[in-house]
């Protein structure tokens, strides 16, 4: 029992004295690395890196102290003056128009290239009311001779500005300020702008399987397989004991609301209305689709306000 006890206080000594040994070697080769760098002129750019790292960590340390005092020890009645100068989304220039989906086509490129293609008829857009956050409320589409339905509130609002279209719907066009009460939005608008997005319903595939709807794999088709188009296992048996949420199985497909970004503008034709933009988009062939085009003019608040806060407080030093 002795000897053992002996073994161990040995070899917790020699452990420690290796330790010790080791952070020796590292500090001496650390010390002849800098006398080095010294010799040849490279401590300057050295010392000014670890400065500059340092001011970076210093920086971030500053910056969440300062979102501490200003999310716990701000007074609420002081002025907020940085926020005067925050694009909400009321100033941001975005622009959405109603089109019709005529239909698709190919063109082909300077280069040789074919390019599949969708036919977008822009319908004029009236607009007779305005709504908070840019809304604003249009008329478009069929004439009030050919509905028998349409209610008296929206049917006063639109003979207010001389419309005679029967359908209506909200559209954002900011900044509100450029737009008023009866103006018709066409194609023109879209003139400056290079890529758009288009909303629209696509088409109704009802009662789907998987292999349909998810694209799931099939199974085999011979040597005596029961599994051909079937989904298979849905759930464990004992744990969780159930079926999962949001589990891919059938049902029905389509007819749901989808949005086709980033569609390159091809071509726009002022005397028809129309714009020829890249790729497919969702729905039939005259339906009613909403497209959009917008400047990449987003920032992000919450870096916006720490850096304004950062250099009031380098000011103030």
């Amino acid at each position: 029992m002795q000897l053992c006890f002996t073994y161990t206080i040995f070899i917790l000594l020699l452990y420690f004295q290796c330790i010790y040994n080791y952070k020796l070697i590292k500090n001496f080769r650390q010390s002849e690395k800098y006398e080095f760098l010294h010799k040849i002129g490279y401590v300057e750019g050295f010392q000014s890196k670890v400065d500059h790292n340092r001011n970076i960590k210093s920086k971030k340390n500053l910056q969440c102290n300062m979102i501490k005092k200003f999310i716990h020890a701000r007074d609420p009645y002081d002025p907020q003056e940085y926020l005067k100068d925050i694009p909400y989304k009321d100033e941001l220039d975005r622009i959405q128009i109603r089109g019709k989906k005529k239909e698709m086509r190919t063109i082909f490129s300077p280069n040789g290239t074919l390019i599949p293609a969708t036919l977008i008829e822009i319908m004029p857009n009236i607009i007779y009311r305005f709504m908070d956050l840019g809304k604003v409320g249009v008329a478009y589409g069929k004439l009030l001779e050919e509905s028998r339905w349409i209610l008296k509130p929206n049917l006063g609002q639109i003979a207010k500005v001389s419309s005679n279209f029967k359908n209506t719907c909200s559209l954002t066009l900011t900044p509100p300020q450029n737009f008023i009460l009866g103006q018709i939005i066409d194609v023109s608008y879209l003139y400056n702008y290079k890529y758009v997005n288009v909303r629209g319903l696509s088409k109704g595939k009802g009662f789907c399987g998987v292999i349909k709807r998810w694209g799931f794999h099939r199974g085999p088709m011979s040597h005596g397989s029961g599994h051909h188009r079937k989904p298979g296992s849905i759930g464990a048996s004992t744990h969780v004991g159930r079926v999962l949420k949001n589990k891919k199985m059938p049902g029905k497909h389509g007819n749901k609301y989808k949005t086709m970004i980033n569609l390159k503008l091809l071509g726009l034709n002022l005397e028809k209305n129309e714009i020829l933009v890249s790729g497919c988009i969702p729905g039939n062939k005259n339906s009613y689709v909403t497209v959009t085009a917008e400047n990449n003019q987003k920032i992000n608040k919450y870096n916006y306000i720490c850096d304004l806060l950062y250099n009031q407080e380098k000011n103030i030093k």
